[in-house]
């Protein structure tokens, strides 16, 4: 999926996503932001992206996010 939306516009595109009021798109941008930080080698935005969405209200979200976090 990150693929397809071109480097200029993932990061943009995904802080966005974070946003969303939907638990399962936010739970998916984590995933996403995992894949960009260890696939394109931007852990740096993919820890500051993940942590945020550890702090998320919703707890399923939380959770994945705490989790994905230890693989980086």
């Amino acid at each position: 999926a990150i693929g397809a939306l071109g480097k200029a516009a993932t990061i943009p595109a995904l802080n966005a996503l974070a946003e969303d009021d939907d638990p399962g798109v936010r739970r998916q941008t984590a995933r996403a932001w995992l894949e960009l930080g260890t696939r394109l080698q931007r852990e740096h935005m993919a820890r500051a992206a993940l942590t945020k969405l550890s702090s998320d209200p919703n707890p399923d979200v939380k959770e994945e996010a705490k989790s994905l976090l230890e693989k980086l």
